[in-house]
C-alpha cells in the first residue's frame, strides 16, 4: 500500500470505516486496492445520498 509516497506492507486483516459525501468512491477505491484483506467495514452517508446507491 503506498500512501504519499510511504509504502506500507499490508500483512493482517483491514477494517474500513468511512464517512462524508464522497464516501461510496472513496470506499469502492479501498475495496479495490485492499479487498482481498478487507474483514468488515462500515460507511457513513450523509442523507439524501442513499437515493444514489
Amino acid at each position: 500500500l503506498r500512501v504519499q509516497g510511504s509504502e506500507y506492507m499490508v500483512y493482517k486483516n483491514v477494517y474500513v470505516v468511512a464517512f462524508g459525501k464522497a464516501v461510496l468512491g472513496m470506499a469502492r477505491a479501498v475495496e479495490d486496492v485492499l479487498g482481498h484483506n478487507i474483514i468488515r467495514g462500515v460507511a457513513s452517508i450523509p442523507c439524501g445520498l442513499q437515493d444514489a446507491i
